[in-house]
């Protein structure tokens, strides 16, 4: 289902004149981020109006490395460490109003004409004040939704914007993001000051989400892309434990495309990422040599990733944490003993969970 609809997206964007750009590495040369955090930061600067985009209108798909929402992951099946976004891209090449018809109208088209997702299934949310996004939503078969929260700052403080969300209700009568869209209306740090005549749209989705729904389901853990891997892992790792087994499949793919992209683990920037995301990793798996070498086998397969070094440190790593792992209990008993374990930071700095720390500190006896 993901390549269908990748396929789709780029048949899509390409026939309304966007310019169809590669999935770039989740590294990036920047001193505020470590890895690619959404399709858009790539053009920050073509977006601000700082630097002129080589093409009015662009398209990609973006892998992304997000470990801000960390606690989320495995819970919530809506978010991942490592997910891929579809976007689209627009760099001042009309007229304001044209602009946002554009963007709203080809977001609603795809997922509506395109992907067949019933518009009654639909909710256009726009701010209130947004009269120019109202009117256009307005045209749409869709339903209707305005919300004061939907404006967004840019980090430098130059722009503000307003915002459109594309939602659908789940089975549970719960609504799900489908689709976001940011409009740099104001040259300013303030909704309402310097309107700007033509504007930037920074417009996207994941792909993740936009598979989940077309398949009928609520969480991302079940879609075609996480299934067949969810189940196979769920027996490597001898557990029916929904949340263990999502986070940790989570974890084996975010740690099977940082080594593609040539990150090895270090204590250092985005090597340290990649170490506290193997430590926590290996221990999920028990320290066990044989279902270590299985995951990962399993995993590199399931999302066709080719292995760079991560076999070669792997068995070194884990024998070292076997080393570890009754010196880093008994220092964190110590640490906690006379108060409650904080385990937000004893998983930053061991990878123990309370469920772990819980299993080791058992076979220890």
């Amino acid at each position: 289902m993901e390549k269908e609809v990748l396929k789709k997206f780029k048949f899509f964007s390409e026939e309304r004149g966007y310019h169809y750009d590669k999935n770039y590495s989740v590294l990036i040369d920047r001193t505020d981020l470590l890895f690619v955090i959404s399709g858009g930061v790539r053009f920050d600067d073509e977006l601000l109006g700082k630097v002129k985009s080589l093409y009015e209108k662009r398209a990609n798909v973006q892998r992304c490395v997000r470990m801000n929402s960390l606690k989320n992951v495995g819970k919530t099946g809506r978010h991942h460490i490592c997910f891929d976004m579809i976007g689209h891209f627009h760099f001042f090449e009309k007229e304001r109003m044209m602009q946002k018809k554009e963007a709203i109208g080809f977001a609603y088209c795809f997922l509506v004409s395109t992907l067949k997702i019933s518009s009654k299934k639909i909710f256009l949310r726009y701010h209130p004040d947004d009269l120019e996004s109202k009117s256009i939503c307005e045209s749409l078969t869709a339903n209707l939704e305005s919300d004061f929260e939907l404006v967004y700052y840019s980090k430098d403080n130059s722009h503000a914007a307003y915002r459109i969300e594309l939602t659908i209700k789940q089975s549970d009568d719960t609504m799900k993001e489908l689709w976001n869209i940011v409009m740099y209306d104001f040259a300013s740090p303030r909704i309402g000051d310097n309107l700007l005549p033509s504007i930037s749209i920074d417009s996207g989705a994941s792909l993740d989400r936009i598979v989940t729904v077309l398949e009928g389901g609520d969480s991302n853990y079940q879609n075609s892309s996480w299934k067949g891997l969810i189940t196979k892992l769920k027996i490597i790792l001898n557990t029916e434990n929904d949340e263990f087994i999502n986070l940790t499949a989570d974890m084996l793919k975010a740690i099977l495309i940082l080594d593609e992209n040539g990150v090895e683990p270090g204590n250092k920037k985005e090597r340290y990422v990649m170490k506290k995301l193997l430590k926590s990793f290996l221990i999920r798996c028990e320290l066990d040599e044989k279902k270590i070498e299985d995951a990962i086998i399993l995993g590199a397969t399931h999302f066709d990733i080719k292995m760079n070094k991560l076999q070669s440190y792997v068995s070194n790593f884990n024998k070292s944490l076997q080393t570890n792992a009754k010196s880093n209990i008994k220092k964190i008993d110590k640490k906690y003993r006379s108060t409650e374990i904080d385990f937000e930071k004893v998983f930053d700095t061991y990878g123990l969970d309370k469920d772990l720390y819980n299993f080791f500190k058992k076979k220890m006896g």
